[in-house]
């Protein structure tokens, strides 16, 4: 797991949850999205959930958008890696992508 979510899952064991938490984990779950690592992806949908249930206020409406954004990025993932071997797919999205491509258009991946 990455340092970021090693540093929220402190913040949590220790109550002391701040905004600075779902950054990192907003951060986490890029990163994790870019490996395609699904058990990272897992762990901070995990602490956004628990962050989201128990933070109040603006904090737990930001945490619930959290919790949006690491389940798109946990299907992506998910869907990347069971297109992984195909050359006509995105290794990004896993959307189809045209003959010798550069650029994915849909989600911008760099392709060469």
């Amino acid at each position: 797991m990455s340092e970021y979510v090693d540093s929220v899952r402190a913040q949590i064991a220790a109550g002391d949850v701040s905004s600075q938490a779902l950054v990192l984990l907003f951060r986490a779950t890029e990163e994790a999205e870019q490996r395609r690592d699904v058990p990272e992806l897992e762990e901070t949908l995990q602490l956004a959930r628990q962050i989201a249930g128990a933070a109040d206020g603006t904090l737990r409406s930001e945490a619930e958008r959290l919790v949006a954004l690491c389940e798109e990025g946990l299907e992506r993932a998910r869907a990347g890696s069971a297109s992984a071997n195909d050359p006509s797919a995105c290794p990004g999205c896993g959307r189809p992508l045209p003959e010798r491509p550069v650029r994915c258009r849909s989600c911008g991946t760099l392709l060469v």
